[in-house]
C-alpha cells in the first residue's frame, strides 16, 4: 500500500515532476532572475514547522535524485537545529528564514523587526540566507506577512518572499497543509493572491496532482511540510493523529476569526 504522505509517496511526486523536463528552481534563483519567471519552472518549498530529521531525509532524498529544492526553519528550539541545516545547505539545497516574528512580538512591529533582524543574523551564520517565508502561526490572531507594511524586505538583504512576491494567478500552486491538496477551512494562512477557478479539478491524491502537472504550462510551486512525510508507520499515524486534531482546532478558528 502506498500511503499518501509518505517518502515513497513522495518520491513517486518528484520523479514525475523530472518527466516534465522542466527546470527545478531554488527561490533564491528565481528571485534574483536567473530564470525566467515566466517560464515554466518548478519549485519544491518545504517549509519545517517541526521534526527537522524528516526535513534531512527529505533533503537526501531529492539530493539522490538530483533536486535542489528550498528548505525554510522556523527559529524554535525544536526545529532550529544547526546540525541539520547546515547538511541540507552542504547537499546544494537552499535555506530560507520561516519568520513569525509579529506573531513572537504580540504585533509590536517596532519590536518584531528586532527579532527579525537577531534570527536571520543567527540563521546566516549557518547558511546564506537570500529568501524569507512567513510561518502561518495559526494559533496567532497576527498575520506575520503584515510587518512588511512598515519595513523593506529587500534593507535586510532578502530577495523576496514567496507569498508577497509572487502572481500565483499565473502559478500552479498547491500546498499540503491540513493533509489536503484543496485549500479548506483548515487552511487558515497558507494562502496566495491566486483566485481559484470555480471549475478547478478536486485533487484527492498525488495520482491527481501527477495528473495536473502533466496537462499545465503554467510554472509549478508544490509546498510540503516534511513532518507530515513519514515512511515508518509509527511516525506516520502519530502525525496522522496530529493531523485530525490540529484541524479540529484550525477549523474552530476559522468560525471564530
Amino acid at each position: 500500500m502506498l500511503f499518501e504522505f509518505s517518502l515513497t509517496a513522495y518520491q513517486k511526486l518528484c520523479l514525475s515532476l523530472m518527466e516534465l523536463k522542466r527546470p527545478i528552481i531554488r527561490f533564491d534563483e528565481l528571485f534574483s532572475q536567473k530564470y525566467d519567471a515566466s517560464s515554466p519552472y518548478i519549485i519544491l518549498r518545504h517549509d519545517v514547522d517541526r521534526w527537522p530529521l524528516n526535513a534531512l531525509e527529505m533533503a537526501k532524498l531529492e539530493s539522490d535524485l538530483g533536486i535542489r529544492s528550498t528548505y525554510y526553519f522556523r527559529f524554535i528550539p525544536s526545529v532550529f537545529k544547526k546540525e541539520i541545516i547546515s547538511k541540507i545547505s552542504e547537499m546544494g539545497h537552499e535555506i530560507g528564514y520561516h519568520y513569525e516574528t509579529l506573531s513572537k512580538a504580540k504585533g509590536d512591529p517596532y519590536k518584531a523587526i528586532k527579532i527579525f533582524k537577531t534570527e536571520l543574523s543567527e540563521l546566516r551564520s549557518i547558511a546564506p540566507i537570500k529568501t524569507a517565508c512567513m510561518h502561518g502561526s495559526p494559533l496567532s490572531k497576527f498575520d506575520n506577512r503584515i510587518i512588511w507594511k512598515h519595513f523593506n524586505l529587500q534593507d535586510y538583504g532578502i530577495l523576496g518572499e514567496p507569498y508577497l512576491s509572487l502572481n500565483y494567478n499565473e502559478i500552479e500552486y498547491f500546498t499540503d497543509t491540513g493533509r489536503s491538496w484543496n485549500e479548506t477551512r483548515t487552511n487558515l494562512r497558507d494562502r496566495t493572491n491566486q483566485v481559484k477557478d470555480k471549475n478547478s479539478v478536486s485533487i484527492q491524491g498525488i495520482d491527481d496532482l501527477i495528473t495536473l502537472f502533466k496537462k499545465t504550462d503554467k510554472p509549478i510551486i508544490l509546498q510540503t511540510h516534511p513532518e507530515r512525510w513519514n515512511q515508518r508507520t509509527d511516525r506516520y499515524l502519530a502525525y496522522l493523529l496530529f493531523d485530525y486534531m490540529a484541524n479540529g482546532i484550525k477549523l474552530a478558528l476559522s468560525f471564530v476569526r
